[in-house]
């Protein structure tokens, strides 16, 4: 099966486009993650100094500094990152 799930961004609320759509993209796939389910991500080692940065930009504090999780809870399951120690240029 394939679905297709649209969202919609309140861009004036004040947040960042990238958290917006963050939340919204989050929100969606919570809704295919039951339990006992795992989502895998595509993150990479250079998604992950990116979001370094910018945390580093906004003046985040060592949790924001932290970056992505390899392995977290995600709705009823959980949720996997596992090419964070891989490059782009790797893949």
């Amino acid at each position: 099966p394939f679905d297709v799930e649209y969202v919609t961004l309140e861009r004036d609320s004040g947040e960042s486009i990238e958290k917006l759509a963050r939340d919204a993209r989050y929100r969606v796939l919570a809704q295919y993650v039951t339990q006992q389910d795992t989502l895998l991500l595509g993150h990479h080692a250079d998604d992950q100094l990116e979001t370094f940065l910018l945390a580093l930009k906004r003046g985040s504090g060592p949790k924001g500094l932290s970056a992505m999780a390899a392995c977290a809870s995600f709705s009823q399951g959980q949720l996997l990152r596992p090419l964070l120690t891989v490059t782009r240029q790797q893949i």
